[in-house]
């Protein structure tokens, strides 16, 4: 087909499709019909004048225009609510509610992985002269001892009754979980009290008792989140979990 003839064909199917539209009685007359527009010219010709026909419709057609966005409008919705009801199922009242909220739920999962952990498993390691589960545990009871003491935060005992070595003495599961459960009870209790704008040594630098008492936080949280991967690679679920988490 000639490009004079391709031209023609798409304004004449441009008219036809509006005459239509309007239910205009002149579509009879003047909108041609593809037999009458491709007699006598190539197969070639009749593909490009259906291609420009097919353009025509696309570009005018009222249900065809609106469809795209009413689709994507209704997958965005549907995928939105679905990654809103991930975020909001199950979340810890204690998340962005201050330091002693933060630092109980990372006492609280704590001491629930070390209950849910079979006795067995406290003397696995990942691999040789890493801590084992039990030895973290213990690990994260002798900080929150060391960490207070150097915040200037005074408690009955302290570290004075921490045995010798504890992290290789103090092995059995009940050991383990009371020591640990002691700690993170002294440091629950002292904190509110605690003058946390006194000035304190902390590592041959000067500093403050609120910033050795973040440190606090932060040991509980980054262990806490060792213990986790430590049960996983045991086949071991936190407890909190649940099965819309997994």
């Amino acid at each position: 087909m000639r490009p004079s003839e391709r031209c023609w064909a798409n304004i004449a199917f441009h008219e036809a499709y509006h005459l239509r539209q309007t239910g205009s009685a002149a579509a009879n007359v003047h909108a041609p019909t593809m037999t009458s527009v491709t007699k006598g010219k190539s197969s070639m010709a009749r593909r490009t004048m259906n291609s420009n026909r097919y353009t025509i419709w696309k570009a005018h057609h009222p249900r065809r225009r609106r469809l795209g966005p009413l689709v994507s409008s209704v997958v965005g919705v549907a995928m939105g609510a679905a990654l809103l009801s991930q975020v909001t199922v199950a979340q810890a009242p204690e998340l962005g509610q201050g330091w002693l909220p933060e630092f109980n739920l990372a006492a609280r999962q704590l001491v629930e992985l070390a209950d849910a952990t079979p006795a067995e498993k406290f003397s696995w390691r990942p691999a040789a002269g890493v801590r084992s589960i039990g030895e973290v545990y213990v690990h994260v009871a002798v900080g929150n001892f060391w960490l207070l003491e150097q915040a200037g935060v005074k408690i009955p005992g302290g570290l004075s009754k921490v045995p010798e070595d504890p992290e290789k003495s103090i092995t059995d599961k009940a050991e383990v979980i009371k020591w640990l459960q002691e700690s993170l009870d002294a440091v629950r209790t002292s904190y509110p009290s605690a003058d946390r704008q006194k000035k304190v040594q902390f590592l041959g630098q000067e500093t403050t008792s609120d910033f050795v008492l973040l440190r606090v936080l932060v040991h509980n949280h980054e262990h806490m989140g060792q213990a986790i991967a430590y049960a996983r690679m045991n086949g071991i679920v936190p407890p909190w979990s649940t099965a819309s988490a997994e």
